[in-house]
């Protein structure tokens, strides 16, 4: 039973830290470009800690992250770039293998990618087309920086999913 609680109080705090650090990344570390465009890694803590954690955790996380990130900028909740940034937390561990494996470089920018796809780029885009009435020459520009992004992202997180201590850590969950 303390194991139980002790794994469920190291996967509340991980989340809640990869929550904290999308926030960061992404709402004061943000690139602008144009009126509805930005460069922004925040997905980066979220894809991290579904691949680590689990979907459920990955979902919370991104839930968290958005409406917190929100409240910091004075942003009124959308809800759907919410359910988008929740897509970002929960497909990656659906669409990968559990972090106690080898992971090739390939089985890590399938699942980002392919989060991408459906999150940021249909999602999120669907939901600022909707709420803002953002024109289509932004959202298609926000497609493609969301494509050089999600490569980038990859890149990082084979990195640092190569890293032992981050296995030994997920181990003991």
């Amino acid at each position: 039973m303390q194991k139980q609680a002790s794994t469920l109080t190291r996967l509340l705090v991980f989340s809640a830290v990869c929550a904290a650090m999308s926030v960061i990344v992404g709402k004061l570390l943000q690139i602008p470009v144009g009126n509805s465009v930005r460069i922004s890694f925040e997905s980066l803590p979220i894809l991290f800690c579904s691949l680590t954690c689990g979907s459920l955790w990955g979902g919370l996380a991104g839930v968290v992250a958005d409406l917190v990130g929100c409240a910091i900028m004075a942003y009124e909740i959308n809800p759907i770039i919410t359910l988008g940034m929740c897509l970002v937390g929960v497909l990656p561990a659906l669409f990968s293998r559990p972090v106690k494996a080898k992971r090739s470089f390939a089985s890590v920018l399938i699942p980002v990618f392919l989060t991408h796809v459906v999150a940021n780029m249909c999602v999120k885009s669907f939901g600022l087309w909707l709420y803002y009435t953002t024109p289509l020459p932004f959202l298609l520009l926000r497609v493609a920086v969301s494509a050089v992004v999600g490569v980038l992202e990859s890149v990082i997180l084979y990195q640092v999913l190569a890293h032992t201590s981050i296995t030994s850590f997920m181990k003991r969950s």
